[in-house]
Order: C-alpha cells, then structure tokens, then sequence
C-alpha cells in the first residue's frame, strides 16, 4: 500500500538528502587518512632536498608521482561528485598558495637559522601546516557547499 504524502513531506526529503550529500562530498575531499597520507607525501618532497644528487631528485619525483596517483584514485572514489563553484575554488587556490609559500619560505628560513639539515625541518613545519589549514580549509569549504547550494 503507497503511502501519501504532501509537497512539504518531499520538499523535506529532499532538503535532507541534498544535506546529506553535501556533507558526504566535503567528508570524502577532507578525509583524514588522505590528509595525513599528503602531509606524509608534502614531507617526503621537501625533506628529499637535503640528500645527495642524484637521490634528492629521484625522490622528490617519485614522491610527487605518488602525490599526483593518490589524488586520482581519490576523486576517483568519491561516493558523490558535483561541480565546484567559483567560492570552493577560490578557497583551495588559497589553500594551495598558502601551502607553496612555505615550501618555497621555510626552507630558506631553516638555512638562516642554520638548523643542520634544514629542508627536513622546513619539511615537517609544511606537513603540520597542511594539516591544521587541511582543518580550517574543511571548515570554510563546507560553508561554500552550504552556501553555493542554496
């Protein structure tokens, strides 16, 4: 037997499964094991400058390509996929610009510290940075979903 329902009671359900979604696709792009797998990844890059040629090259390279195949399979399994708005990738440019001043910053501030092996350090300060602006970055992210979808 169908049960009947009113356009409120489906205005709601639809309310609740676009909430859903829209939860779901900022819980996969902000996942923490991608997080903390990047962050592994971001140190591997950075901290490779501080060995001999022609190893530092090799890894950095090598350690890129994971980087690049680890994003792939990633979106790649995303449960949901929607187009992004011009706010979401406004957010992660500025994420990313962030993110590319302290590899190309820190390392040159560990040498005028004159820390021993200073892209190692440099390379654990941007592997924390990631993290903590992978955490803020969430949180805006999912106001600009919230926001866009309305």
């Amino acid at each position: 037997m169908a049960t009947q329902y009113d356009p409120q009671t489906s205005l709601d359900d639809i309310r609740r499964m676009q909430a859903r979604t829209r939860a779901e696709y900022v819980r996969h792009g902000f996942a923490w094991r991608s997080v903390l797998a990047a962050a592994v990844g971001l140190f591997v890059v950075v901290a490779a400058r501080d060995l001999p040629d022609p190893w530092d090259t090799i890894v950095s390279l090598g350690a890129a390509v994971v980087l690049v195949g680890m994003a792939i399979v990633h979106t790649r399994g995303a449960a949901v996929r929607r187009r992004g708005s011009a706010a979401e990738l406004a957010l992660l440019c500025g994420a990313s610009v962030a993110l590319i001043a302290a590899i190309a910053g820190l390392p040159a501030l560990a040498e005028a510290l004159e820390l021993p092996a200073p892209n190692t350090f440099a390379a654990a300060a941007v592997a924390l940075l990631s993290v903590g602006l992978a955490r803020l970055t969430r949180s805006a992210f999912a106001s600009a979903v919230r926001r866009q979808d309305r």
